[in-house]
């Protein structure tokens, strides 16, 4: 019989010692699905924090996605389930999840879905979800933790006085508390900080302070430190070329968001068009765009991009038309597969994402969900390859990539809009409900004849536009619609 509890112990022990890579050695052998209840939240703790989080969805998918197995999951469950989601690359489904659960239950929901935001430049939500968390009053180690990021999100926000404060608090409290993986973090973020204010000085200072404790760090701590440390070479000598190196060294670590990073900086360095344009039509991200176009003050009047050979055959994304050549278009789910792939130029997708982008009502599933959506992009290659187009999809490493091998184009809007299912659904339901002063869950699953995860998903949606309202009374949920009138006034 396996001793739960000194397995947890032995692998938490191991990640704390910068050893997550020992951890899968540990848990070899481990028949997930025969893992007591009691222990599977904790196991699928230890699964996220060294990186294991298939293994950590496939703990407690059992629990969250079935209506029949016991207890219904309960808010820290959820809360957990949502990191791996997010960790793997099902960011769509994690955020809806995590702003369902009730932040009483599982107040580091709140942290997760601060993280979230952060990962999309939501630096406004990611901000007031930290400070809701920090506000909880966590435990000191998860609130050191969570200051950390909520600093991170101000720099980004450039809020630098609040990020600066947050930084010195957290960097004495961490040093104090012996502390040091925390503490590292902090002084690269306070290097981030001194390059983006100019002060090259105190960010190699900083930099040398952390690097002194780094040799038994885990790989994403060294990872962050050689970024800042390329990024303040570059920004100190006016040469981009250690910006290659950080763009090489993130594709290699799977850091993609961070050739995003490499290149902003080479914009600032030595401003080129084409990178400002890949930059701004290649991100899906509002804020970062935002962002763009303040720093840089260009205002262009742009509304497509073309991304391949100039006055080749041009596939339209918004109507999956195929302008000059002989092709027929793709069908529905493949043009929906091309945009989604298309979305972002740096970050490739993993199957959860794309699962996640093609099914925005549905939840992932890691025994189903995988071969749905790879019969999508072998629909998606057979089509390719049946009209001759010089398109090529590839996966490596688990993450999928578009290719364009020869004479073919595509036509990207700015301002990306897929099918928008959750109108369509939302409108069923305010037909079906907008009479009734109020309305339970459970009736608008049965008028809508979806699951109750998929009614959760739509309700949420509502309510972060201020199309429902929602009143918590004893421990029943009501929703009402919010009509014009009352919205204006």
């Amino acid at each position: 019989m396996t001793d739960y509890k000194a397995l947890i112990a032995d692998c938490d022990q191991a990640i704390c010692s910068g050893g997550a890579h020992r951890v899968a050695a540990l848990l070899i052998g481990l028949n997930y699905s025969r893992v007591p209840r009691e222990w599977a939240l904790p196991l699928a703790r230890i699964c996220r924090r060294s990186g294991a989080w298939k293994a950590g969805l496939t703990l407690l998918s059992k629990i969250i996605n079935s209506e029949t197995f016991g207890p219904a999951a309960s808010a820290n469950e959820c809360a957990e389930y949502g990191m791996l989601l997010y960790r793997f690359g099902a960011t769509g489904e994690a955020a809806d999840l995590l702003s369902a659960i009730d932040p009483s239950q599982a107040p580091e929901a709140l942290h997760y879905l601060g993280l979230v935001n952060l990962s999309r430049w939501d630096l406004p939500m990611a901000i007031e979800n930290i400070n809701r968390y920090i506000r909880s009053s966590p435990k000191s180690y998860s609130e050191l933790v969570a200051k950390a990021n909520l600093a991170l999100a101000h720099i980004e926000n450039n809020d630098t006085e609040l990020a600066s404060l947050l930084l010195e608090e957290v960097i004495s409290l961490s040093e104090k508390e012996h502390q040091f993986r925390i503490l590292n973090a902090a002084l690269t973020y306070r290097a981030q900080l001194s390059i983006h204010l100019g002060d090259f000085k105190s960010a190699r200072s900083d930099l040398e302070r952390a690097g002194r404790t780094l040799e038994s760090a885990p790989s994403s701590d060294r990872f962050n430190f050689l970024k800042l440390r390329l990024i303040l070479s570059a920004m100190e000598n006016k040469n981009p070329s250690p910006l290659e190196e950080l763009s090489s060294m993130a594709r290699s670590g799977h850091a993609w968001g961070d050739v995003r990073i490499a290149d902003l900086y080479s914009c600032r360095i030595k401003f080129e068009m084409s990178l400002f344009l890949k930059l701004l039509f290649g991100t899906p991200f509002v804020g970062f765009r935002n962002r763009l176009l303040r720093e840089f003050q260009i205002l262009t009047d742009r509304d497509f991009f073309y991304l391949g050979f100039k006055d080749a055959p041009r596939l339209h994304l918004s109507s999956g038309q195929i302008l000059s050549g002989a092709y027929a278009p793709p069908g529905p789910k493949s043009l929906q597969f091309l945009e989604v792939i298309l979305r972002d130029f740096y970050q490739p997708l993993r199957i959860p994402g794309v699962f996640s982008a093609l099914f925005p009502l549905e939840r992932f599933n890691v025994d189903s969900s995988a071969d749905r959506t790879h019969q999508i992009i072998n629909r998606t290659r057979r089509w390719l390859k049946s009209q001759n187009i010089p398109l090529e999809i590839f996966e490596r490493d688990s993450f999928y990539f578009l290719n364009i091998t020869g004479d073919f184009s595509f036509l990207l809007p700015l301002e990306r809009k897929s099918v928008d299912v959750m109108s369509l659904h939302f409108e069923k339901l305010s037909h079906a409900l907008g009479s009734s002063p109020s309305f339970s869950a459970r009736q608008a699953r049965d008028h809508l004849q979806v699951s109750r995860h998929t009614v959760q998903r739509i309700l949420t949606w509502g309510l972060e536009r201020n199309l429902i309202g929602k009143r918590i009374q004893g421990r029943a949920v009501h929703y009402s619609f919010i009509d014009e009138q009352r919205k204006a006034g």
